[in-house]
């Protein structure tokens, strides 16, 4: 026997009028409740924010998201602590911290960027933390991580992928066991920052052990026309090349042609920089309001390049 409608109506859940019209309201804008979502695609969506945005927003907004951000490993495979608040005091020690973000991912971790604070004793726990190992590194300005900290761990960067240094203080010996431990690596990002630079040959280091590129960006580096020449004839599968900010003094007209036609995706090449005084320059640069962003940036480059050639004891006239 049929129940009446009365009855069926006793049965339905009750639902407030207030509910009703927000219902209603997503239905006609076309909007979902983000709450709603499978725990896992919330844990893929967290893991593309940077860290700082998890813990200050994410993990604050109801006890399911703040449940995910601590238990679900998927959030902490990737963690960027580039973007840090100017007040970091709010969290306390940043090593301390970040490795706290290192446990939360059970083992899972594959990609982090740390950015002023790493030191030899972070990044080696990173490495022994990652059980199905790094494959994108980034490091930058972090003077306490020594040429002997990278050494160390360089034999757990099997997996490794993409790399992306910016530092004073890489050494061609580091970047050797680097390159001999990394049979993956297809990225490499190297940024010198000038303090205790050398002539070193850099670009015949990576010639011999980074064959496999097929993205290498320098900053701050001197190569010669044979260094050049060598990662062209290395680095076969090479898709982008940026050399912007590096120095190859007397660019030979042979080799530049070369960069074109072997390239095939991006291609920066240095810039031909004018040996000036540097008096001059420096008298110039109080006069840097009237000019634009960028100029301004590029003379300021250009400023730092001619006290390292100084230095480099590089001649003048190329």
């Amino acid at each position: 026997m049929g129940r009446s409608s009365y009855e069926t109506t006793q049965h339905c859940p009750k639902r407030s009028f207030s509910d009703t019209r927000e219902s209603c309201r997503e239905r006609k804008l076309g909007c979902r409740n983000w709450l709603d979502l499978p725990e896992d695609i919330s844990a893929s969506i967290f893991s593309r924010l940077k860290a700082t945005e998890i813990l200050d927003n994410c993990q604050l907004v109801c006890k399911r998201w703040l449940k995910i951000c601590k238990v679900n490993p998927l959030v902490w495979q990737t963690i960027d602590m580039h973007h840090l608040p100017s007040d970091q005091n709010i969290y306390g020690n940043m090593e301390h911290m970040c490795r706290d973000l290192i446990d939360r991912s059970c083992g899972g971790l594959v990609d982090i960027n740390v950015v002023r604070f790493g030191t030899d004793r972070l990044l080696k726990y990173i490495t022994d933390s990652s059980s199905c190992g790094i494959r994108r590194l980034r490091l930058e300005c972090c003077p306490k991580i020594t040429n002997e900290g990278l050494c160390g761990v360089a034999s757990k960067f099997a997996r490794l992928k993409e790399l992306d240094i910016s530092v004073y203080f890489l050494s061609c010996k580091t970047l050797e066991v680097i390159g001999r431990s990394c049979p993956l690596l297809v990225s490499l990002n190297l940024n010198h920052r000038f303090r205790g630079a050398s002539y070193s040959m850099y670009g015949d280091t990576i010639a011999r052990t980074m064959r496999g590129l097929h993205n290498l960006s320098l900053s701050g580096f001197v190569l010669t026309n044979d260094e050049l020449r060598k990662i062209l004839e290395s680095c076969l599968g090479l898709e982008t090349l940026d050399l912007g900010e590096c120095f190859v003094p007397n660019l030979d007209e042979d080799l530049r042609r070369r960069c074109v036609e072997q390239i095939r995706k991006k291609l920066r090449l240095p810039y031909n920089f004018a040996y000036y005084d540097f008096r001059t320059r420096t008298k110039n640069f109080h006069h840097m309001h009237r000019v634009t962003t960028a100029e301004r940036k590029q003379t300021m480059r250009t400023m730092r390049l001619e006290r390292y050639l100084r230095r480099a004891n590089v001649p003048r006239g190329w």
